[in-house]
């Protein structure tokens, strides 16, 4: 038993790679927890635990680390119409033209939100209990939940042209075969 291993504590950390293959360490966070990491070809922003930001112009080599406007966790974040919009707990929406100065949004769910995709002219954000809440710009959002009690935990948006969907997949408790439920949800309105 080394003391150098006595002493480590869970961390996140930043890791980038031109490839997939080959990976370069940029940044830990110590005892911070980082749950989602979006993009925007000159901006990265992560997020996580207790409301964490923290943004990088640089490709991830340096970060810093803008005044959050929660202490929920955040568990996604995604760009879409020049905003980033970040989600988490309790119905926590929050949305940033840049990465650093970000407006708690009010979501109109205390249901926790665990993904979040823009498509379609629109980000989608699922959650807990079949939460689902659709907005054009990130400020204003509608209530699209699903006639389900299934926990919403993943979300995409994508396929072939003329036939794009947002697909989500959650469920309270496994299928007999290990499976996750997977709902396809319909394109409406916004």
């Amino acid at each position: 038993w080394n003391k150098e291993y006595n002493e480590l504590k869970p961390t996140s950390i930043v890791m980038t790679s031109p490839d997939g293959m080959v990976w370069t360490h940029q940044k830990s966070f110590g005892k911070i927890e980082i749950y989602c990491v979006e993009w925007t070809g000159s901006c990265l922003v992560a997020m996580g635990e207790n409301g964490c930001i923290v943004r990088s112009t640089d490709g991830g080599i340096t970060w810093s680390h803008p005044t959050s406007v929660t202490h929920d966790d955040l568990s996604g974040v995604a760009w879409g119409n020049n905003v980033f919009v970040s989600i988490g707990e309790n119905g926590m929406v929050c949305s940033s033209p840049d990465g650093k100065s970000w407006t708690r949004r009010t979501s109109g769910t205390s249901k926790s939100l665990r993904a979040i995709v823009w498509g379609k002219g629109k980000f989608v954000a699922v959650g807990d209990t079949g939460v689902v809440i659709t907005s054009a710009d990130g400020i204003s959002w509608s209530d699209r939940s699903l006639s389900s009690n299934q926990n919403l935990n993943c979300l995409t948006w994508g396929g072939e042209p003329q036939k794009e969907k947002f697909v989500v997949c959650g469920g309270t408790m496994y299928a007999r075969d290990g499976r996750y439920p997977v709902f396809s949800l319909h394109q409406g309105t916004d």
